[in-house]
């Protein structure tokens, strides 16, 4: 079984003490780092996505269809965390 791949375009992801690469490859995930402006070719493959700050654009969104999204606001931006759709996306 193929593991699901998580893409991170946020610059912090992961530099304060806490470990997210580690609990979602702990979780049975994949993470792949990419640059801030977003690769279409990644977010074609990934079933989650940590967005950060970067631009997102439609064009983002469409490479990304297998992805979920919630906000989460930290540090005064608001940024979209894009997560495994829980209906069958994992597997």
């Amino acid at each position: 079984m193929t593991r699901p791949l998580v893409v991170v375009s946020a610059r912090s992801f992961g530099t304060g003490a806490q470990d997210p690469q580690g609990l979602l490859e702990s979780a049975g995930c994949d993470v792949e780092r990419i640059a801030p402006s977003h690769d279409l070719d990644a977010l074609s493959r990934a079933r989650g996505w940590v967005a950060g700050t970067g631009r997102v654009t439609a064009e983002h969104l469409d490479a990304a269809q297998a992805c979920g999204s919630s906000p989460a606001t930290a540090w005064g931006w608001t940024t979209w965390t894009f997560r495994p759709r829980r209906s069958g996306a994992l597997s």
